[in-house]
């Protein structure tokens, strides 16, 4: 295509963001760019390079959208809006993050994350990028999908083991309050339970070092300090 045809093309799509403006309050200058530039309220008039002008695929939400142009589908996912099909009554092509593309209707999709709600969990309801805690070991872990009421969140721990699938009624707002027990009267962090910890008890007698587990050793050594303190007949 040489020059001239292109500027006849550059026309034609002239007159498409014309139609495609009105009613929506957009000034059909937004609606180009001219050297990767956005213009202002003035539309081209087409004088230099074909090349260097290029005209916005749609409008989302009174903004105009051009090729490769962020947005959001109403379920949260990410996608870029490609060229590959000329835009029909809102009707535009968009590709997801794993390279599956689709026709989408402009009307659908959104500049921000859109607040979908996955499910109410004690009463309030959880949307995309929400941050809540596994309800057994305390974990944080962040909501980023929803598929027949499985959530999918990802954590610490789901770095290196993949995303988590929780039934909503294993997630909690708010972190477990800590298990406690008492000796001699003093109330102490409780054991994590199995070889979930990172420190354990070393030189207590009676105790194998792989019966009690903590996450944190000045937890494992407080416990074990009170231990001491208990069989001297002696208090903190």
């Amino acid at each position: 295509m040489n020059d001239s045809e292109k500027r006849a093309k550059l026309y034609e799509e002239a007159a498409r963001v014309e139609r495609m403006c009105k009613g929506t309050g957009v000034h059909p200058g937004y609606c180009w760019k001219f050297r990767g530039k956005q213009c202002a309220d003035i539309i081209p008039t087409f004088t230099s390079d074909p090349n260097e002008y290029e005209a916005a695929l749609t409008i989302v939400e009174n903004r105009p959208a051009f090729n490769g142009d962020t947005l959001y589908t109403k379920n949260g996912e990410i996608v870029k809006i490609t060229s590959s099909m000329q835009p029909i009554n809102g009707l535009v092509s968009v590709r997801y993050q794993n390279g599956h593309q689709v026709v989408a209707d402009s009307a659908e999709l959104s500049w921000n994350p859109l607040q979908r709600v996955y499910a109410v969990i004690e009463g309030k309801s959880v949307h995309h990028l929400d941050e809540l805690y596994l309800k057994d070991c305390g974990e944080k872990v962040t909501i980023v999908g929803e598929l027949n009421g499985i959530l999918f969140g990802n954590g610490p721990v789901s770095a290196t083991h993949g995303t988590y699938f929780i039934p909503p009624e294993n997630l909690s707002w708010n972190p477990p309050k800590p298990k406690t027990i008492t000796i001699n009267g003093e109330e102490l962090p409780a054991p994590d339970g199995g070889k979930t910890g990172d420190w354990w008890f070393s030189d207590t007698p009676g105790c194998a070092p792989s019966d009690f587990w903590w996450k944190r050793k000045e937890d494992a050594d407080a416990v074990e300090a009170a231990i001491v303190r208990a069989l001297k007949g002696e208090s903190k």
